[in-house]
């Protein structure tokens, strides 16, 4: 999961969060909409990536690459 502010150009990093894995914890319902802006309002739950290393293990804030 990759949030990235709109407010930001898309090579600019600096302030994304990534959570390494996630899954939705509400109920999804999209109504179908022809060319018209949708919002769906989603709530995510974090998981430990137990794959990585310890105190990486849940995500990140900024650029990764840095």
């Amino acid at each position: 999961l990759v949030l990235h502010p709109v407010a930001n150009d898309d090579d600019d990093l600096s302030e994304d969060v990534v959570i390494y894995k996630a899954v939705v914890t509400n109920s999804i319902d999209i109504p179908f909409k022809v060319d018209e802006e949708r919002v769906i309002e989603l709530e995510f739950e974090g998981i430990i990536d137990e794959t990585r290393l310890d105190g990486d293990m849940l995500g990140l804030i900024g650029d990764s690459s840095a």
